[in-house]
């Protein structure tokens, strides 16, 4: 289960980085589709790596109201971004023909999951040693 974890937030943080560095070497489609929307002036496919690393950091470090934390705004960012979406409001980039934003946010409903159980197995264990 952590492996399956470990490798899902690493491809997380990669897609996020090479999204960010395609924005900001100006390689976006010549179709005018935009390339990471922004948050409060950050770039958002920024804001998703670094959640992802908040992820990957605490779930290495066995952090568990960390991950949650993380999650929480991986949440609110996906969730931010995929409603602007759907009203017309932005437009998320695309990426294999998926828009990016809802991507994102089921890949939070993925790491919730996976994290639950994680956690809940390592707390398991955890009570097991004590008795």
């Amino acid at each position: 289960m952590k492996k399956l974890l470990l490798t899902l937030l690493v491809i997380c943080i990669i897609s996020a980085i090479s999204l960010t560095v395609v924005h900001l070497t100006g390689g976006l489609p010549p179709d005018g589709r935009p390339g990471c929307l922004k948050l409060f002036g950050i770039l958002a496919c920024i804001i998703i790596a670094v959640v992802c690393m908040v992820l990957l950091g605490s779930l290495l470090l066995n952090k568990r109201h960390v991950y949650y934390f993380g999650l929480a705004v991986g949440f609110g960012v996906s969730t931010w971004f995929s409603s602007r979406n759907m009203l017309g409001l932005a437009s998320c980039p695309e990426v294999f023909h998926l828009k990016s934003c809802y991507v994102v946010f089921v890949s939070m409903i993925a790491f919730t999951i996976l994290g639950v159980m994680y956690f809940r197995e390592k707390m398991k264990e955890q009570i097991g040693e004590q008795q």
